[in-house]
């Protein structure tokens, strides 16, 4: 999936920007992500950096 692959970029520093953040909310506005799959795969995509 796009976004999760956008997270998993976004998330390599440990840290989301504020620009890294407009680029998400962007992308979850064009592809219909929903605040609780965003939730989802953010909490997954955390996780494999443990």
């Amino acid at each position: 999936m796009a976004y999760a692959d956008a997270l998993r970029v976004a998330l390599a520093d440990h840290i989301i920007t504020d620009d890294e953040e407009a680029i998400l909310e962007s992308l979850r506005s064009s592809l219909n992500i929903s605040p609780q799959q965003h939730l989802s795969l953010l909490a997954a995509e955390r996780a494999k950096l443990n």
